[in-house]
């Protein structure tokens, strides 16, 4: 047990010096961890999914003393102590979304013992050697030539890859190879796909933080081409029967097109409201409720919810995660008094209102309330010259911009259309 806790301290030290942020605050996370006492019995394996270890011994440069190489060397000298394991619990309902279709890892990754994962860091029951409800961290192998296919969770992730150069991104069209000590980040719902080359197998550590108890899945882009025959997406003729239309299967149609919106902005919203109990939240264009369901994973609960199609709205109260839904044209006044929301956020909307409604948002936001609302680069400019005249004239000040963000990328090539995530707080 000392060869690992040796281990997992070497990747506290590597990641807490990383250009990685996200990868430093796993670290922080990781070393209180290893604070508490390891877990004290051997792994009953209670899903029969333990495996053999994965034969590393001839792989990595044993010359090389770069950081990343002396922890290829730990784990090599560990390998036999680690829980490795068949991943096949990520198919299990527990885990799987409703809208995910059921299937076997094998079936997704085109044969067996493709895929091989050891948990160092998270739950007894899959084989961790220390606890954590916080945190999970391990090791993930693919075997040469494996195509994982796009795939998403509800937490965080981090991967730091050890051994083997594999080619990553959001869908098979947009992929960037990735060396030996790269770190990779996958926001909340981000869909990632990795295509592991014929000449070498791929060794990563990853962590996961946030809503790690979540849902995992993998995306199907086919599902959604019925709803993406409409020409122009950004010109919708009329968004409440398109969305009635398609209210039915819209999370799986989404998530298929890699859609992680709703996850971005409700992280972005904790950052800036570190006290969750008494803001109340007006989310309009709410939908079948993504948003909401985001929002109340992270602490949040006296949310309202608005939208035009009366069969999104319906899916959304039944998620019990609102106070209230209510169908609403969001192009006129809102039934809400004035100043009496501490935050309201627009995600995935924009698209198909006008910036004149501005002005309403911020009547029914508090003084020193926050205004979060996404925009695709199609709208992007009449948008931003009426935030910033509203900002001329002191009614709000921008506390935030995003960087260029994937949206739809398996629908929309991410090289024509991006997202901005915006924070605005009311003066």
């Amino acid at each position: 047990m000392e060869g690992v806790r040796d281990l997992l301290l070497h990747i506290v030290t590597e990641w807490s010096t990383s250009e990685c942020e996200e990868a430093v605050e796993a670290a922080a996370l990781l070393k209180d961890v290893l604070e508490t006492p390891p877990v004290d019995k051997v792994w009953d394996d209670p899903e029969a999914i333990r495996c053999s270890p994965p034969d590393i011994s001839c792989v990595g440069d044993d010359s090389d003393d770069t950081g990343t190489a002396r922890i290829v060397k730990m784990v090599k000298a560990s390998n036999s102590l680690l829980s490795w394991k068949t991943p096949s619990h990520l198919m299990s309902s527990k885990l799987r979304p409703s809208f995910s279709p059921k299937s076997s890892l094998s079936d997704v990754l085109g044969g067996e013992d493709k895929f091989k994962s050891a948990m160092i860091v998270g739950s007894a029951q899959n084989g961790a050697q220390f606890l954590s409800d916080k945190l999970l961290v391990g090791l993930t192998w693919l075997a040469p030539g494996t195509q994982y296919p796009p795939h998403a969770q509800h937490a965080q992730e981090v991967y730091h890859i050890l051994i083997g150069s594999a080619a990553w991104g959001p869908t098979k069209d947009t992929l960037e190879q990735k060396k030996p000590g790269s770190f990779i980040f996958h926001p909340s719902a981000m869909p990632h796909t990795i295509h592991v080359p014929e000449s070498e197998p791929l060794l990563a550590i990853y962590a996961w933080t946030g809503q790690i108890g979540g849902k995992f899945w993998f995306g199907d882009s086919e599902c959604g081409e019925r709803f993406a025959n409409v020409g122009d997406i950004n010109s919708i003729g009329d968004p409440g029967e398109y969305y009635d239309d398609m209210a039915g299967s819209y999370e799986e149609v989404v998530r298929g097109w890699g859609y992680n919106m709703p996850e971005i902005v409700a992280d972005k919203i904790r950052e800036f409201c570190k006290d969750t109990l008494d803001k109340k939240i007006i989310d309009l264009g709410c939908g079948d409720g993504l948003v909401g369901e985001a929002l109340y994973s992270r602490g949040f609960s006296d949310i309202t919810g608005m939208d035009l199609s009366e069969k999104m709205i319906a899916i959304a109260a039944a998620k019990n995660v609102y106070k209230s839904v209510q169908q609403v044209d969001l192009l006129k006044a809102l039934p809400a008094e004035s100043s009496s929301f501490c935050i309201l956020s627009c995600v995935g909307t924009s698209t198909y209102l006008n910036p004149s409604v501005l002005g309403e948002w911020l009547r029914v936001v508090k003084d020193g309330g926050l205004v979060v609302f996404t925009h695709k680069t199609a709208v992007l400019g009449e948008w931003e010259e009426e935030q910033d005249r509203l900002e001329e004239e002191g009614r709000w000040k921008c506390k935030y911009k995003s960087d260029p963000l994937f949206y739809l990328p398996a629908l929309v090539n991410p090289g024509l259309e991006r997202v901005y995530v915006f924070v605005y707080q009311k003066l």
